[in-house]
């Protein structure tokens, strides 16, 4: 067959067009529509996978961590990827990873059909080995973990998050938006069937970390609540308890307790029922707690006034067909009474002279039916019918004055309470006090919005003045607070079940405020159920009451305390003596300073060193001393009580004209050589978190709830001690913690009291001057075990690593805890961190581990953390409390003190005056120095001679320039003090040593010869405000002299 040349030329030119317009349409592709084409392949061979950012955290107002989060690392396994004769492999390599058997792992790829977490929140050391594996189709992404460092403290507050990270419950929840932020995006590589294999490095848009929420939960508040609600439900019974404590002009929820709670990090061991907030869901019947609503609107119709007559006759009243009886045959009682005894029969007939328009309006005006828009999900408006549903009966207004045909949450009668107390304004609850971005600026703050007017001021006040009689001569006796005035209403409803009341099935409420005229606080109370017995009055009002108490003293009041008195004869016989004279006497008080008695006080006349204190009785005399208590006949004419140890009795009587406070009071001790003010600071912070009313009693003052006193001894005088413990003793619940020294223990400063814990803190060298000997020390200290609660029996707290006490630790008394650093004890610290600004440690107690964040310097430091730490196990403070207080320390007036300089060193003013005080500061330091470690030192006069050589070697060993000058001469010569230290500085033969007996000068030669990263150290007289010499005793700081001379060189 012959081709046509015509046609062969078609085909080939058909050939040749068909060619160019591939070739053209790839040149069209491959330049022009380049960009768009990879990006449709890279589509295809690559996803993007969300990598969520770090949760933000939720803390209360005074910075105590609720929820927060922490990087942690997910495995991914993408079985497609591995060929599945590996399969058996990989799941051998994995399985020690996540702590699973290889069978387990490979079922779990056998389940799956592509990518999936095999593996999640695992720590990056655990992860480490997959990267190492090289496996393909298995890798690792960030993974943000949940944690709830509190367990059940405020856990229906805060709520929890599901394995997606997503708020479920709490703040959690209602806040979700703010604390999730925004996801990065990653890159992950996919493979022909578009399943995920492995990550790529690049990160294809960052993400935002999310906003650290700010509640208005006051965490000392917070744990009042919950462990009166615990202790109420363990003395009555119940299904649950709880309790709000809210800020009436502000509508900030300061407390929000629900009991039971339960630990978000190990929500599947807790029955669903607890994860709800009691507070905000569920809804009970308020009972006479409503009655005051009632009043209110009776007052507003203007059918009653303030001074009004109800007739409470009958036992009860008649309405519609029904006798509702009364509690008692009342017969005509005025308006206040019939709150304060609760009368049903008046409260009714209130209701009945009230139009119902006026009554309904003023129930929805004080938000009943509604919720109140805290930030809480799942929050209940309660449950009332307004009259315009037309479901009013000719019952509703009788049932409405008890407190029936309602059911509210605790939270919304807060919020009608505080009209009370807020002159007839309603403010909203709220519950975020800031909302703050990862740097710390605030971007959402709290606020209110501007409060409505629901009652008129005069309407309110009645009422709340009502309310105050309920407390003071009503059913509401239990809940009073001694020297305070506080309003409130019990409130006992009875609950329906199955639209029916069932009997033994109740509520029991107290709702009130305080203190009065100008209230902080309103708080209400409600236990469901309560088993024991469930009349208000009995349950929620002491309840109410001992929260009270506490709340008062957190926020600085303090009560009036009244003296009292006792006759000479009854005295005298208590304190085992005999008296002579006038018997028939009252003193009402004890001091052994002529010039403190007061009229019809006893003058305690004790022999001294050098006078006997009859040489001062015609000065007591003249100020009219009832009595005198003595060893020696103070003459005809006077009474006396005859005493042959008058220490001894002077302290029992001190205690006994006071009312014996200590029975009342939880009593702490600390004794030892050194860190006496420091471990009671501490151990008083940790009370004070565990919301206790505490009294420090030590060398740097003595510290009353609201005031302070100045103190002479670091051990107060019986008759200086006895009042400021009785005044303490006034507030429930309240601690006294004391620094209790060797020469109270002698002297007899402390007898008669009782400690429940004492706690001895370390042993060395000190007070020979006093006590001779070191045997003689160590028995003077041992006393204060002497002292201990008979019942229930006290606890003693030991260092298990002190050499010095080995003996007294080994002795195992039931009931001891120990503290140690480098030692087995039942209190210890590890991971230790020292800076210049603080420390850090893991605290370990029997409950469990928790960090701690110091900001004080020095091991030493820790230790005494340790020590305080034990005293508060000894009490039975919660490790979680024991943090809390600890991160509140600050560093105590010259407790290596910080002094606060714009240079390039460090000044400490340290009350280091022992050799092992002055070791334990230098030791501490010279790891944490850089530059010259320089000291200012020197020996009190008239003091212990044996620890000035010992002193002297210590600086020249430790210190860079060991600089000697005076302390406090008193009666010795300067220059003689300083030859006794430089004795035992000379064996080291420290070239830089200087010696400048003016202090003065001395301070300011340290000034001058610090470099940068030098550290100074001023060491031996701390706190004190003045130099004593023989002739004179001048004012003087450290501090403040260091400050001067800084300033003086534009340090400062």
């Amino acid at each position: 067959m012959t081709l046509n040349p015509r046609r062969f030329q078609l085909l080939i030119a058909g050939l040749l067009a068909g060619a160019t317009v591939v070739v053209v349409r790839l040149a069209y592709v491959q330049l022009v529509q380049h960009e768009l084409w990879l990006s449709e392949a890279e589509k295809q061979q690559e996803t993007l996978v969300p990598v969520d950012a770090p949760r933000g955290t939720i803390t209360t107002r005074d910075g105590l961590l609720l929820a927060g989060s922490v990087e942690k690392v997910a495995i991914y396994v993408n079985p497609k990827r591995i060929p599945r004769d590996r399969w058996s492999l990989v799941a051998q390599k994995l399985a020690p990873l996540v702590g699973r058997t290889p069978s387990q792992v490979l079922a779990e790829m056998q389940r799956r059909n592509g990518f999936f977490y095999l593996a999640k929140g695992l720590s990056p050391e655990v992860v480490e080995p997959v990267t190492r594996l090289n496996l393909r189709g298995v890798g690792t992404l960030p993974w943000q973990q949940r944690l709830y460092p509190m367990g059940t403290f405020a856990a229906p507050v805060v709520g929890f998050v599901n394995a997606e990270g997503q708020g479920q419950a709490g703040v959690e929840a209602s806040c979700q938006n703010l604390l999730a932020g925004e996801a990065s995006l990653v890159r992950l590589s996919r493979d022909g069937k578009r399943i995920p294999t492995q990550l790529d490095e690049q990160t294809e848009k960052p993400g935002r970390p999310g906003f650290q929420v700010v509640l208005t939960l006051d965490a000392r508040v917070q744990w009042i609540l919950e462990e009166e609600l615990a202790r109420i439900l363990e003395e009555v019974g119940g299904k649950g308890a709880t309790a709000v404590a809210m800020d009436p002009a502000t509508g900030e929820i300061l407390g929000l307790a629900s009991l039971p709670s339960y630990d978000p990090q190990n929500l599947a061991s807790y029955p669903k029922e607890t994860w709800h907030h009691r507070a905000v869901e569920t809804v009970l019947e308020p009972g006479s707690t409503f009655k005051p609503i009632v009043v209110a609107a009776a007052l507003q119709a203007g059918v009653v006034r303030p001074d009004s007559l109800v007739d409470c006759s009958g036992g009860g009243v008649q309405v519609a067909g029904f006798f509702i009886r009364d509690h008692a045959r009342y017969g005509i009682l005025p308006l206040a009474q019939v709150l304060s005894f609760s009368s049903n029969a008046g409260a009714i007939r209130l209701a009945l002279r009230t139009p119902a328009t006026t009554l309904d309006e003023t129930i929805q005006a004080f938000g009943f039916g509604k919720t109140t828009g805290v930030e809480l999900p799942a929050e209940s408006p309660g449950l009332y019918r307004p009259l315009s549903s037309r479901s009013w009966s000719a019952l509703t207004p009788a049932g409405l004055a008890l407190g029936q045909e309602i059911s509210v949450t605790a939270l919304q009668l807060a919020r009608a309470y505080a009209v009370f107390a807020n002159g007839g304004l309603l403010v909203r609850p709220t519950l975020i006090h800031q909302v703050r971005d990862a740097t710390g600026h605030t971007v959402v703050a709290g606020g209110q919005p501007t409060p409505r007017r629901v009652l008129a001021p005069e309407v309110a006040a009645a009422v709340a003045s009502m309310l105050e009689r309920v407390v003071t001569e009503g059913t509401g006796k239990a809940a009073q607070v001694a020297g305070f005035r506080v309003a409130g209403k019990t409130g006992t409803a009875q609950k329906a079940v199955e639209g029916s009341y069932k009997s033994g099935r109740h509520a029991a409420w107290f709702a009130g405020f305080f203190p009065l005229p100008q209230p902080r606080m309103v708080l209400v109370v409600c236990v469901d159920e309560p088993e024991a017995t469930y009349w208000a009055a009995e349950v929620a009002a002491p309840a109410f009451g001992r929260m009270a108490a506490r709340l008062l003293q957190l926020f600085g009041h303090v009560p009036k305390v009244e003296g009292g008195s006792m006759k000479v004869a009854k005295l005298a016989a208590a304190l085992g003596c005999t008296f002579r004279g006038d018997g028939s006497l009252e003193v009402s008080g004890i001091t052994h300073v002529a010039q403190k008695v007061q009229p019809g006080w006893i003058f305690a006349a004790l022999p001294g060193h050098h006078h006997h204190g009859l040489e001062f009785l015609p000065e007591a005399l003249a100020r009219k001393a009832a009595a005198v208590l003595s060893d020696r006949d103070p003459g005809a004419g006077v009474t006396w009580i005859v005493a042959q140890n008058p220490r001894p009795a002077t302290a029992r009587a001190a205690w006994l004209l006071a009312g014996n406070p200590q029975d009342k009071l939880t009593m702490v001790g600390v004794t030892g050589t050194n860190g006496k003010s420091t471990v009671c600071d501490l151990t008083a912070r940790i009370l004070k978190a565990f919301g206790r009313p505490v009294g420090v009693f030590g060398t740097l003052g003595y510290r009353l709830p609201g005031r302070e006193v100045p103190g002479t001894r670091t051990t107060p005088e019986p008759a200086d001690l006895a009042p400021l413990l009785a005044e303490l003793a006034q507030q429930e619940g309240a601690c006294a913690v004391m620094e209790v020294s060797s020469h109270a223990l002698v002297l007899h400063r402390v007898t008669g009291l009782a400690f429940d814990v004492a706690c001895w803190t370390n042993f060395t060298q000190d007070h020979l001057d006093f006590h001779r000997t070191m045997d003689a020390y160590f028995a003077a200290k041992r006393q204060i075990f002497d002292l201990l609660r008979s019942a229930p029996p006290g606890r003693r707290v030991l260092p298990a690593d002190d050499p010095a006490l080995a003996s007294v630790v080994a002795e195992k008394r039931p009931g001891d805890v120990t503290f140690a650093l480098r030692a087995a004890a039942h209190v210890m610290a590890k991971d230790v961190s020292l800076g210049l600004n603080g420390s850090s440690f893991t605290l370990i107690t029997p409950e469990g581990e928790a960090p701690v964040r110091l900001s004080l310097v020095g091991e030493h430091n820790v230790k005494n953390a340790l020590a305080a730490a034990a005293c508060a196990v000894a009490l039975g403070v919660p490790l979680a409390t024991v943090v809390a207080g600890l991160a509140e320390a600050k560093p105590l007036p010259g407790r290596l003190e910080p002094v606060p300089l714009d240079a390039p060193f460090h000044v400490f003013v340290d009350y280091a005056h022992t050799p092992d005080a002055l070791e334990k500061v230098l030791t501490t330091l010279r790891p944490l120095t850089p530059g010259r470690l320089i000291v200012v030192f020197g020996c009190g006069g008239d003091r212990d001679q044996g620890k000035r050589p010992l002193m002297g070697a210590v600086a020249a060993r430790l210190a860079d320039v060991p600089i000697v000058t005076s302390d406090n001469p008193r009666s010795e010569d300067p220059m003689a003090i300083i030859a006794q230290i430089l004795e035992g500085a000379a064996p080291v033969a420290n070239p830089r040593i200087l010696v400048l007996p003016d202090r003065r000068d001395a301070i300011d030669a340290a000034l001058r010869l610090a470099e940068p990263g030098s550290v100074v150290v001023l060491a031996g007289k701390g706190h004190e405000q003045e130099q004593i010499f023989a002739d004179r005793t001048v004012p003087f700081s450290d501090r403040e002299v260091a400050l001067e001379l800084a300033k003086r060189r534009k340090l400062a």
